[in-house]
């Protein structure tokens, strides 16, 4: 597993990111100053998706596919008003999709494709 951290000072533009990884063995951190496009897609993040991801009140596109991401999507998820595309395919998350996502009036793409989940709550 790779942890990565992610900060304002890591921001190259707005389209790409550039992270620092060090060695976990446990879990992906992602801590964030709401760039518009976060891409940590292929990076071998694991555990859980972290609540904080609300902190990305300005992101309009997260990728966060090809991962090895495990458990629920947070319930947080709905506060992220701007976001447009959330794609979380190919990973290992499960359970039910909490509803909290309908308050997302912006989003146009959620992809899930590849995981253990299928309801919604």
């Amino acid at each position: 597993m790779v942890d990565t951290l992610i900060t304002a000072s890591n921001i190259q533009n707005e389209h790409e990111v550039e992270t620092t990884q060090t060695p976990n063995t446990s879990t992906g951190n992602i801590d964030v100053t709401s760039p518009p496009e976060l891409n940590h897609s292929s990076n071998f993040l694991g555990g859980s998706i972290p609540s904080e991801i609300i902190n990305l009140q300005a992101a309009i596109l997260v990728y966060l596919s090809l991962n090895q991401f495990s458990g629920i999507i947070p319930s947080t998820i709905g506060e992220l008003q701007k976001l447009v595309t959330f794609s979380l395919e190919h990973n290992k998350l499960q359970r039910s999709i909490h509803d909290s996502i309908g308050r997302m009036l912006n989003l146009e793409n959620l992809d899930l494709f590849h995981n253990s989940h299928c309801l919604v709550d």
